[in-house]
């Protein structure tokens, strides 16, 4: 028996499965899970190529048939093998998913051999980046990075990213480069920020801090060459819940004590695998309730700006059952367009690199975004286009 090449087979066969039927109950397990399958979940080509070249090594030994139970590994190995590549049929459906919440076909920007074996994102050449920019006095906590292109020279809209964590942890260098470095090469000015974290500041600091973003843009609007009248929100985990709550507390005091007069509105809104339940229910582990309330649920779902929310089927950290609600309550009540892909076989912390997954859900933003900036220049209200899919 060829125990060393068993072995590893069998280590591909956990990840596979990890990534294929992840529990939600017991906590630790759907944790345990989520690590064990990510990387697999989103690049099976890689494991495939890397089961292949193992598999291929193994049979030019020669041994492998000559010993007892050498078939039997490489039939372990073909179940394996075709299971990852059930992981890589399920990824390339989150085109045609997206394709349908938007109503239109979303073209690939890269090539598809690119994103399966090159899943790493790098700043684009023509983008530079200032990093550690205070946005409020106080530490890193209140910094940003500012993402343009060099030869930016008019007035560009902006868009903001909060990065996951539940609360406790992530900074602005984590979570959706590819998002970021698109849209900068697209002319957008692209700030992630961090913002306060457990046990320093509880709830609504985080949001306080969020929204302080949107009002250093005001600010700083011509030293950076950032246009204040568009401004979009986008945040992944915990960083949606912030983004979504944002969006729908434009000019609420209650979160802009000091800068009340500013205007907060957002044009957009756009939410990855979000927690959007209350923040005394979510999973940051504190114990104290929040005042005032805390859930995208709990405000006016008139008041929000046009929204994508893209959500795995599979997510065990935050339910899949919750983006679907919430979309459905702002498509039901919003004047602007709501966009929500619910992605099959994908799970949570799906922005984190380059995927074909990621990809298209990337490449859904910008139709979604030059779709909205349109329409708000070019229609009447009432002839907004309203649109909600879930893919399905």
């Amino acid at each position: 028996m060829p125990y060393g090449y068993l072995i590893g087979v069998a280590i591909m066969a956990v990840l596979v499965l990890a990534a294929s039927r992840p529990p939600r109950r017991p906590r630790a397990v759907a944790i345990a899970a989520f690590f064990l399958g990510m990387a697999i979940n989103e690049f099976p080509v890689l494991f495939v190529a890397m089961l292949t070249w193992s598999t291929v090594q193994t049979l030019l030994d020669g041994r492998v048939l000559r010993v007892d139970g050498g078939w039997v590994a490489l039939l372990f190995a073909g179940i394996v093998g075709a299971s990852m590549v059930s992981l890589q049929l399920r990824a390339v459906t989150a085109r045609r998913v997206i394709s349908a919440a938007l109503g239109t076909p979303v073209p690939a920007t890269t090539p598809p051999w690119l994103s399966r074996l090159l899943p790493i994102t790098f700043r684009p050449r023509g983008v530079e980046r200032l990093s550690g920019l205070h946005y409020a006095p106080g530490g890193r906590e209140r910094t940003l990075d500012l993402y343009r292109r060099r030869d930016l020279t008019a007035p560009a809209p902006t868009l903001i990213y909060v990065h996951a964590g539940g609360y406790v942890s992530g900074n602005k260098r984590w979570g959706a480069r590819l998002l970021l470095h698109r849209m900068a090469a697209r002319g957008w000015v692209v700030i992630s920020a961090n913002y306060g974290l457990r046990p320093r500041v509880g709830y609504p600091r985080h949001l306080i801090d969020t929204k302080r973003v949107i009002a250093w843009v005001h600010e700083e609007a011509g030293n950076f060459g950032m246009d204040p009248s568009t401004i979009v929100m986008a945040g992944s985990s915990a960083g949606a819940h912030l983004a979504t709550i944002a969006g729908l507390t434009a000019g609420d005091p209650r979160f802009q004590p000091g800068f009340e007069h500013v205007d907060t509105r957002l044009t957009a809104m756009i939410g990855f695998f979000g927690y959007y339940g209350s923040y005394y229910g979510s999973s940051s582990g504190m114990g104290d309730r929040a005042t005032p309330p805390s859930s995208p649920f709990d405000f006016d779902p008139r008041r929000a700006p046009a929204t994508f929310l893209a959500h795995g089927d599979l997510d065990s950290f935050t339910p899949v059952e919750s983006a679907r609600s919430l979309a459905a309550r702002l498509d039901a009540a919003s004047p602007h367009p709501v966009v929500y892909a619910e992605l099959p076989g994908a799970q949570h912390g799906f922005d984190l690199a380059a995927s074909e997954r990621f990809q298209s859900v990337v490449d859904g933003v910008v139709v979604f975004l030059d779709r909205v900036l349109s329409e708000r220049d070019h229609a009447t209200p009432e002839h907004t286009d309203r649109r909600r899919a879930d893919g399905t």
